[in-house]
């Protein structure tokens, strides 16, 4: 399984971008605060990588930070909650705005980032979610390096 890449990006368009690692392109798809944090094509840049595999193909999902990574495990996890709609979630809240969600419980917040039953988000977020999974959970250690 790929859990990170470093190197260069070779391209962004509105679901993700290209990082070249050695001559290699990787197709990752991001949220868009990940996008909007990469820098400008050709600089150096480090993705943390949620990989999945399907029958037709192998998709990767890159996120700026751990914490951003561990909400879009979580969230794949819950019940009508695929990756695309993972990563809606997380461009329209991020992990800090999506934590304070959970724990407030404000579903009107979570309705309008996924437009699924936002109940079950807090439900199942609310019981699995260990604490401090915001962006800034354990500070420059938890942060990808994407690089400027």
């Amino acid at each position: 399984m790929i859990a990170a890449l470093k190197g260069r990006v070779a391209g962004a368009d509105g679901e993700g971008a290209v990082i070249d690692v050695g001559g290699v392109g990787y197709l990752v798809q991001c949220s868009a605060r990940t996008r909007a944090a990469l820098p400008a094509e050709g600089e150096a840049a480090e993705l943390f990588v949620e990989t999945h595999l399907r029958d037709d193909g192998i998709l990767l999902y890159g996120f700026a930070d751990r914490a951003e990574r561990a909400w879009f495990r979580l969230l794949v996890k819950v019940q009508g909650v695929g990756a695309r709609m993972a990563l809606g979630v997380l461009s329209a809240l991020g992990p800090d705005g999506l934590a304070a969600a959970v724990a407030a419980e404000d579903r009107a917040a979570l309705r309008r980032a996924s437009g699924v039953d936002s109940g079950a988000l807090v439900l199942q977020l609310g019981d699995d979610a260990p604490g401090g999974l915001g962006a800034d959970a354990g500070g420059a250690a938890q942060r990808g390096a994407v690089l400027g």
